[in-house]
């Protein structure tokens, strides 16, 4: 079923539509022991010292907001880090066989985007900076973002794919992903699995990071159906503690691997609400299926501020301490488990970030900020998330080569 661009989805919004309320922040030294603070999705124009005085080639919707940001003294103190932003690679095109996947245009001038039966429709790909990183970077600089993690597009994960023609499909991807890394040094890579095969997925991960030096997973939020909680996948959770990188979960639209679907099918549900709703199964499955109890060293970040979950982290908690399931189930504390979890501001409006902000202020949003917006000071269980932590050290060591 064709998509619209206009509808934005997956790929509109990967790199044109940040924001972020500026009062989440941390402030704290990095490993340079130069003052920062690290963003998690950042907002349009936030930023230290990447974006031109020039306007003029700026959306004209966002040129109050990047004037406002750089009104502010706040914005000379932190350097801003987008942790959710996809890639389109042209080297990658119809190397998963019927799959494709293919980018064009139309002979009416309209570019479309097809993964398998998906089509994405009147969105811009072909030459633009989802395609094009020296057009993405150059998009950075006028949105002031200091640093970006490049993930696979999630429409392309391919799980419902034959595993050969997956794995061959991941590794060229990774490759690509961290040939674009090394010619652009504040683009971070994560790397796609064949999850459809785990043994084959931990052996990519091992590669991934140890030869081409992409720092995380990027995952679905069930391969197939098959929940994050199935045991098939506990060597590859024990890869990640190993390894010491974190993994991200963002879902794939419902309709690209199940077909038509009469309730998510419509008006993009699959995306404006399933995307919701199969975050917060995610984080269920990890918690209850002991994912998070088994690997304390185990770190996942979760896109769209957690889906649900955070919404109804009470709810959680509850089941564990009230339904007859519950008792025992897990060795660890909820808190401790939850405390491995950190989710991205990609909820659209200020008033939904409110409650993940009051529950995890630190923990998810600003990692280390001595103090939160209203003067509170954040709890004991406060810790830097590592995946943003692991992409300050990254700039500040950049950082430290430039000086020298």
């Amino acid at each position: 079923m064709p998509r619209s661009g206009t509808r934005g989805g997956i790929a509109a919004r990967a790199i044109r539509r940040r924001s972020f309320a500026r009062r989440h922040h941390r402030d704290d030294l990095d490993p340079a022991g130069k003052r920062c603070t690290t963003f998690v999705n950042a907002p349009a124009g936030a930023g230290r010292s990447h974006h031109p005085t020039d306007l003029a080639h700026v959306p004209r919707r966002l040129r109050r907001p990047i004037r406002r940001a750089r009104e502010n003294p706040m914005s000379q103190t932190f350097d801003v880090v987008d942790v959710h932003a996809h890639i389109l690679l042209p080297g990658v095109m119809g190397t998963c066989g019927h799959a494709g996947p293919e980018m064009g245009v139309r002979p009416d001038g309209t570019q479309f985007f097809r993964a398998g039966d998906y089509v994405l429709e009147n969105v811009k790909f072909v030459d633009s900076p989802f395609s094009d990183a020296r057009k993405r970077v150059e998009h950075m600089d006028q949105l002031g973002i200091h640093q970006q993690l490049v993930s696979p597009n999630p429409i392309t994960f391919f799980y419902h794919q034959p595993a050969s023609e997956a794995i061959r499909f991941n590794q060229r991807t990774n490759d690509e992903i961290a040939e674009i890394c090394r010619h652009h040094p504040r683009l971070v890579g994560a790397a796609g699995l064949p999850m459809q095969q785990p043994d084959a997925a931990c052996a990519e991960l091992h590669r991934a990071v140890t030869q081409l030096g992409l720092k995380s997973s990027y995952i679905g939020s069930d391969v197939n159906g098959v929940p994050l909680s199935d045991p098939r996948w506990n060597d590859l959770w024990a890869e990640h503690e190993t390894l010491g990188v974190p993994l991200v979960v963002h879902p794939e639209p419902r309709t690209v691997s199940r077909g038509p679907d009469p309730i998510f099918g419509p008006w993009d549900m699959d995306i404006i609400f399933g995307f919701a709703i199969d975050e917060a199964l995610a984080v269920a499955h990890l918690l209850f299926g002991g994912v998070l109890d088994r690997h304390p060293g185990l770190h996942v970040h979760v896109a769209h501020g957690g889906g649900f979950a955070p919404f109804q982290k009470g709810r959680l908690e509850a089941a564990l301490e009230r339904r007859p399931w519950g008792k025992g189930l897990l060795q660890r504390s909820f808190d401790e488990q939850w405390a491995q979890l950190s989710f991205d501001t990609a909820v659209h409006r200020t008033d939904a970030r409110e409650v993940p902000r009051q529950d995890q202020f630190a923990r998810s949003f600003a990692r280390g900020c001595r103090k939160n917006p209203r003067g509170q000071r954040p709890t004991d269980l406060c810790h830097r998330s590592r995946l943003v932590t692991l992409l300050s050290e990254v700039a500040a060591a950049r950082r430290r080569r430039r000086t020298r």
